[in-house]
């Protein structure tokens, strides 16, 4: 009988893997691997993990007996036996043991000839009806258990959602009740924080925070940089590229519309101006009517190298050519829900081994719909995310909501259209200062003193 697929959880896949040769040894085989999520309650970040499923096969007994087919004899080394039948509920649980070992001792193989040429390759089944179809019955009843058994999982997993959204609107409640007895600097900044768009319950247990701090309630200047730091502390590390390998693979993906082009020419530039490196960005959005002569004519105005692929076969060409330090694919745009486009896309990005993804959403988006692109995009691994057009609204609490959300770090963000206007690299603390003081610039100037 195999062994029932056992699974591990950690911070990273390396960390799964050790765990899983720990426990099984090397000759487990990994069954599969994603990447989940772990709610948070009151606002908080939620926690994200690896977990991969796997377990030790059963060596397959090979009979010592020949196989005879007509005049045929096969020797035991030349049989090629199928793998042993495994219901997948079976290794969740939902089906005993005992009833797929029925399943599979109710039939044996048996030769197929055709006339009197052996055929040993064709392998039919002799089944006793009866057994069998008692056996399927069981199944059904099996199968529809564990229908149940998941409507009743979701059913509970609806039910902890709704009471935890009341504890949440509580707590806001609770919060909100004290800051009307608040001196004015600290209401302002909730009436601040809220016109941004920033999560109701994000936005209570920050103000709670700096109700609690250690600086007078009274003191503007001191309440507003407390909050500004409590709200970078609650984003995700800010995302670095890594340039060192060559040639750095980095592919930009998104929904149509976002600025993905345009951020790939800013991006060529910057790369190209502060690393001295030679930079070809590859556009591979060839599909939709015209899209090819604005990528070539968008290259050409900003002085940009840059080449159509159309197959995955050519990125890699391009890659194999070594003409460039750096390769940037500007992927065609989607939301991310057919699974075809998806499927197309990771084509592309999975042209070079050593690659990183940058997920490129509009400022102007609302916290939903960011929310949202970036669970749809988390199959192709993005390394963090791109805001284009953050001068072009006065709500940056939503994507910070979203950043918070899904966890994913800020790489870069763009506040003009124009291609000479160079991206800015991710900063948590001016992004924190942009909302609330609605002032990015005098927040990116802090950041470049900090740094300088």
């Amino acid at each position: 009988m195999p062994q029932q697929p056992r699974r591990f959880q950690a911070d990273s896949l390396d960390e799964a893997y050790d765990q899983v040769r720990t426990a099984l040894g090397d000759e487990a085989v990994i069954l599969a691997t994603r990447r989940a999520t772990a709610p948070g309650l009151y606002g908080r970040p939620p926690r994200s993990f690896v977990e991969v499923l796997a377990h030790v096969p059963e060596q397959a007994n090979v009979p010592s007996a020949a196989l005879r087919a007509g005049t045929a004899v096969l020797e035991d080394d030349e049989l090629e036996l199928a793998p042993p039948f495994e219901n997948p509920m079976a290794g969740r649980g939902d089906v005993s043991p005992e009833l797929m070992a029925r399943v599979t001792e109710s039939s044996e193989p048996v030769a197929d000839s055709i006339g009197n040429a052996p055929a040993p390759d064709r392998l039919m089944t002799s089944v006793d009806l009866d057994a069998t179809e008692s056996v399927a019955d069981e199944l059904v009843e099996a199968a529809a258990t564990h229908g149940r058994q998941r409507d009743e999982f979701s059913q509970l997993m609806g039910e902890i959602g709704e009471m935890r959204g009341i504890v949440e609107q509580l707590a806001i409640e609770r919060v909100n009740g004290r800051i009307d007895q608040s001196p004015a600097p600290l209401r302002w900044l909730r009436n601040r924080l809220r016109d941004q768009g920033l999560s109701g319950s994000l936005a209570a247990g920050i103000l709670e925070q700096a109700a609690d701090a250690h600086v007078s309630s009274a003191n503007g200047d001191a309440l507003r940089r407390t909050v500004e730091r409590q709200l970078a502390m609650l984003l995700p590390p800010v995302a670095h590229l890594d340039l060192a390998r060559r040639p750095a693979f980095i592919a930009l993906v998104g929904p149509a519309g976002a600025g993905k082009t345009t951020f790939a020419m800013k991006l060529a530039l910057e790369i190209e101006r502060a690393y001295s490196l030679r930079v070809v960005v590859a556009g591979t959005d060839v599909e939709r009517a015209g899209a090819p002569q604005q990528f070539a004519a968008v290259g050409a105005a900003a002085g940009v190298q840059t080449r159509l692929c159309y197959t995955p076969g050519e990125v890699q060409a391009l890659i194999s050519e070594d003409i460039a330090d750096v390769v940037i694919v500007d992927t065609p745009g989607h939301d991310g829900s057919r699974r075809d486009r998806m499927t197309e896309l990771q084509t592309f990005i999975h042209a070079s081994r050593s690659r990183e993804v940058l997920l490129v959403l509009p400022a102007t988006m609302k916290t939903g719909d960011l929310e949202r692109l970036a669970r749809a995009y988390q199959p192709v691994d993005p390394l963090g995310v791109v805001l284009t057009r953050c001068d072009n609204t006065g709500s940056l609490g939503e994507p910070l909501s979203a950043l918070v959300a899904s966890q994913l770090g800020l790489a870069y963000t763009t506040h003009l259209d124009a291609v000479s206007d160079a991206p800015r690299a991710g900063d948590n603390l001016a992004l924190a200062r942009a909302i609330v003081t609605g002032d990015w610039d005098a927040g990116a100037q802090a950041a470049r003193g900090r740094a300088a």
